[in-house]
């Protein structure tokens, strides 16, 4: 009965948990890309150089931006 309400459970709660997964797989995967991935053969020479040139020409994934909150005007009371 448990392992029943075990996987009942885990497949109503999907829906929330599977996005993040696949976010996390695509991220794996684009991060690991010039060795092939995850699970994938590494990638020829020619194709190497094409994505090397790819990782010089797009914008940084992390972004560090700081939380509204957290600025303080100084004008105010604590900042």
């Amino acid at each position: 009965m448990t392992s029943i309400l075990k996987y009942l459970i885990l497949a109503l709660t999907a829906p929330i948990w599977m996005p993040f997964l696949k976010a996390l797989w695509e991220e794996l995967e684009h991060a690991l890309r010039d060795q092939g991935g995850l699970f994938g053969n590494e990638p020829t020479a020619e194709q190497l150089i094409e994505i090397q040139r790819e990782m010089a020409m797009e914008e940084d994934r992390v972004v560090n931006e700081p939380l509204a909150h957290r600025r303080r005007s100084p004008g105010k009371p604590g900042g």
